[in-house]
């Protein structure tokens, strides 16, 4: 066994990824938005003059995490930094004429005492809780929201610049962790989202239609995969939803009204997932999105839009495990009822 010398380092993180980053996108726009943001995050860092020994830049894929390292002053170059990425995205999408290159993204700041490794590729990496900590706040971000933890608010929270700008959160994250964060809230500094919190949705229990929707994403997540495309997604999120409501209605019947049930999706004549998909992809691209639109707002699933990665067509982990402390047989009560419904639905 080989002995590696550990090097420990003050690490400050920038976490940040692309919202709804492949939904109703080309491949050729996904690339433009990447290479936009990376140009942002470039020029952020260069107007900084920040030197390449005091960061490493961690692609996530449709993100990236920026860590500084060993860095003290100035004491808010890891919320500063974030805020200049917004305004900068911010103006460029007011300049961007094409509708499938303008995106926002979230963003999570957190800093800790992590080690410094070398990965697979020998590359400089970081490993340790202050990263993790750091994606954890990120994802619990809506759309140019900017989020820090704890350990950073500590140090903000005494400077008269910062005093009265964070608003707290908390919330449960794997194993039972309490995550605790605050949002940034500025009305002057373009690109930020400022707009206040009614309430921390994680905390309410899922009604039923967004507790069976989420159960489908589950039980469907193959074919999802399969069916999934640009353009298409309206019509695999009109399809789940309409099932939602299928299966809600066939639990509420009666015995007798089981028997001749009248389903949503049979109105198309619709008795597979794929014959469904099919049916809706074939649609015009508008008129899905306005079906979409209404369901969207019928059903008020956009009130649970965090549970999701980037579309609704995708669970975040603490979504899905939310939905098995509240409903531990769910799957196997939503198959059953889609067996009865629909004898033909999972035939391709």
């Amino acid at each position: 066994m080989s002995n590696v010398e550990s090097k420990t380092a003050l690490v400050k993180y920038i976490f940040l990824d692309i919202v709804g980053y492949s939904f109703n996108r080309t491949v050729e726009a996904q690339t433009d938005i990447i290479s936009t943001l990376n140009t942002i995050i470039q020029t952020t860092l260069t107007e900084e003059g920040l030197k390449q020994e005091n960061m490493i830049l961690l692609p996530t894929g449709d993100g990236i995490c920026i860590a500084l390292i060993n860095l003290i002053d100035p004491y808010d170059l890891h919320i500063s930094i974030g805020i200049k990425i917004l305004s900068k995205l911010e103006d460029y999408n007011l300049n961007q004429p094409s509708i499938e290159r303008i995106f926002k993204i979230r963003i999570g700041i957190n800093e800790n005492y992590d080690n410094i490794i070398s990965d697979i590729n020998g590359r400089e990496n970081v490993a340790g809780t202050g990263i993790n900590i750091a994606q954890r706040i990120m994802d619990s971000a809506e759309a140019n929201q900017l989020l820090i933890g704890q350990s950073v608010y500590e140090k903000l929270a005494q400077r008269s610049k910062y005093s009265k700008a964070f608003i707290s959160f908390k919330k449960k994250i794997k194993h039972g962790i309490e995550l605790h964060f605050f949002r940034y809230i500025n009305n002057n500094i373009a690109g930020l989202n400022s707009e206040v919190f009614i309430q921390e949705k994680t905390v309410e229990t899922y009604p039923k239609f967004i507790a069976i929707y989420c159960s489908l994403l589950i039980i469907l997540k193959k074919q999802i995969y399969e069916f999934s495309s640009p353009g298409g997604n309206y019509a695999l999120m009109l399809t789940i939803s309409y099932l939602t409501e299928d299966i809600i209605n066939y639990n509420n019947a009666s015995d007798i009204d089981k028997k001749n049930f009248n389903s949503k999706l049979m109105r198309y004549e619709i008795d597979s997932l794929k014959g469904a998909y099919k049916a809706f992809k074939s649609t015009h691209f508008w008129v899905l999105a306005d079906a979409w639109s209404y369901q969207e707002s019928e059903t008020e699933i956009y009130k649970w839009r965090s549970q999701f990665k980037n579309d609704y067509l995708t669970l975040i982990p603490e979504a899905e495990e939310k939905l098995f402390l509240e409903n531990p047989n769910i799957l196997e009560e939503v198959n059953e009822i889609i067996k009865n419904i629909f004898p033909n639905f999972y035939k391709i």
